[in-house]
């Protein structure tokens, strides 16, 4: 396991190759700055202090939690959580997380790992998150960070799509199954027999579902590309996104938002202010199932005009602003 953690923590922070790349652009291009967008993904986070004792200056973009763990963030990582994240954020009052407070070789690797990626970031010279939830959690755990930029969509402009059934009520879960509730709202819709959920993923969401709803009462749609997805959502009732983990800034929220679909989700993402624009019975506790019959009434009332969100031009306009300021 230790070896395991050795290599992850090697890619993520040093990356020899990735870093010799990096050094022939620089040698090529002579940058006075460079935006490194989500850092530690595709480049190691060691390039944000390399660059800056280069005198580059660095705008660095963070798009999850994986600064403080090296897996999802959780509510019970921490021994106080304020579960009403969207009215009382600033109340938020983060401890060490319990996974790095053992003495264990793997405790004391993560506890190394949290204390290089914090200095390594603080050097950046402006550093961005996307959610004031993620900048919140982030600030506590000693990372300095400069501002927030949401993620800019704009809204749609597609075609009139009729909805797939007018008897019914279309549910849509797309994406990844890990600690997004996809138990929870499988429960829920087996109990209503007037609802259907559909899923775009993998096969991992039919044999979640499985469990508990029969196969006329889901419809499985495989991995779709973005275009089908904006067309499927036109065609739901709702969108569910019940994140039992600190999610930063779900893109599928936006999309549905942007395409005139509410969203079902949970004080644990980023950008739940827009399902609670709609309604506040739209964001709910990450553990509870929810009650579809009271969520039908919901939508059925909810505004046909919706929250204002984040558009592409305003985000580059806000980067433009930043890159002003370092230069």
């Amino acid at each position: 396991m230790e070896g395991g953690l050795l290599r992850r923590f090697y890619f993520e922070l040093l990356g020899i190759r990735e870093l010799v790349w990096v050094a022939r652009q620089i040698i090529n291009t002579r940058p006075t700055h460079i935006w490194f967008h989500q850092i530690g993904n595709r480049f190691p986070k060691i390039l944000v202090p390399a660059c800056r004792i280069l005198g580059i200056s660095t705008l660095t973009t963070l798009h999850d939690f994986g600064t403080l763990l090296g897996r999802k963030l959780y509510p019970s990582d921490f021994r106080w959580y304020d579960k009403d994240v969207s009215d009382h954020i600033k109340r938020i009052y983060l401890e060490q997380p319990r996974i790095i407070q053992g003495c264990k070789p793997q405790d004391l690797l993560l506890r190394m790992r949290k204390q290089v990626v914090k200095i390594y970031l603080n050097t950046s010279s402006s550093l961005i998150c996307i959610s004031k939830l993620q900048e919140v959690i982030l600030s506590e755990s000693g990372i300095n960070v400069a501002t927030v930029i949401p993620n800019g969509i704009d809204r749609c402009k597609c075609d009139l799509i009729p909805s797939l059934s007018k008897s019914r009520f279309d549910i849509l879960f797309a994406g990844r199954p890990n600690a997004k509730g996809l138990e929870l709202l499988a429960q829920a819709v087996s109990e209503d027999e007037n609802s259907h959920l559909h899923l775009a993923g993998s096969d991992r969401l039919v044999e979640i579902v499985g469990q508990y709803l029969d196969s006329n009462q889901y419809t499985f749609h495989g991995t779709l590309n973005s275009m089908e997805i904006n067309e499927l959502i036109h065609k739901v009732e709702l969108v569910s996104v019940i994140s039992q983990c600190f999610d930063v800034y779900p893109t599928i929220t936006l999309e549905a938002i942007a395409h005139g679909c509410p969203v079902l989700t949970t004080p644990l993402t980023g950008n739940s202010d827009l399902a609670k624009a709609i309604s506040p019975e739209l964001v709910i506790d990450f553990s509870t199932k929810p009650n579809l019959s009271r969520i039908k009434i919901i939508v059925k009332e909810s505004p046909t005009v919706y929250p204002s969100i984040y558009t592409v031009s305003d985000t580059w306009k806000r980067y433009e602003e930043i890159l002003i300021q370092i230069s």
